[in-house]
């Protein structure tokens, strides 16, 4: 194994639900939780996985190489993503299909000498389907009619620029369509029948240890959460001409 399982970042605890929330919210609470694995197992998956991870990264850096060797690599522009993060025993659970951080957030990269600063990062709010309209702008292409994507290029030129106030997130779990949005402070998620589950204060609590949902005090937030989520919905479906 490439990495030592004692040595790897331990998991992200379970959250102690509160008395306030609904019974749907804690029942998505528990759903896919891998109770019967131990410390260790957890910690032998997670070396694994980031073994996983370097391999990739080894790989890319050959395809690279191999560019760079063919006199290519300063007039390619490359976009390296991932469609989905790994629980890795983070919140008790493994795999993807959850709203939690570890799940949704996932790294975008894009290089493009004499086009892009280099070694510059960017905290904006944005979504994969964002990467498909960056690419036509970059060839001259027609942006496209269907897509609901927009392009990075403003971000691209000026980091500091706000490109989205709120990301959205879809799966389909355990039988249930499932719906988040985030935004600058929140996260907030329900199903398919419009049951609310999920609600995080993420600026106070990056961890996701205090699931807000049905809260008393946060009735206010989660009212105008719920309604930001439905909008984006309602004003993000295909329409047939």
């Amino acid at each position: 194994m490439m990495y030592d399982p004692a040595a790897v970042p331990p998991p992200i605890p379970l959250e102690k639900p509160g008395d306030w929330l609904p019974v749907v919210a804690r029942q998505r609470m528990a759903e896919g939780r891998k109770d019967d694995l131990s410390e260790m197992d957890i910690r032998r998956i997670r070396a694994s996985y980031y073994g996983k991870i370097t391999l990739v990264d080894r790989w890319i850096g050959e395809i690279l190489a191999a560019f760079e060797r063919r006199g290519w690599l300063e007039d390619t522009l490359v976009v390296f993503w991932s469609d989905h993060g790994e629980m890795a025993g983070d919140h008790g659970r493994l795999f993807k299909s959850v709203f939690y951080n570890s799940s949704v957030q996932v790294p975008l990269v894009i290089r493009w000498p004499g086009h892009i600063p280099a070694g510059v990062m960017s905290s904006a709010f944005v979504e994969i389907i964002d990467v498909y309209p960056t690419l036509l702008e970059a060839v001259g292409a027609a942006p496209s009619q269907r897509c609901f994507g927009r392009s990075l290029w403003p971000v691209l030129r000026d980091p500091a620029q706000l490109h989205r106030d709120a990301v959205l997130s879809e799966i389909w779990h355990d039988g249930h369509y499932c719906y988040m949005i985030r935004t600058e402070r929140y996260k907030y998620a329900l199903d398919e029948m419009g049951a609310g589950y999920m609600f995080y204060d993420v600026r106070e609590d990056p961890l996701e240890q205090g699931n807000l949902v049905g809260h008393p005090a946060m009735k206010e937030a989660e009212a105008e959460l719920r309604a930001k989520l439905l909008g984006l919905l309602v004003g993000t479906q295909y329409r047939l001409h």
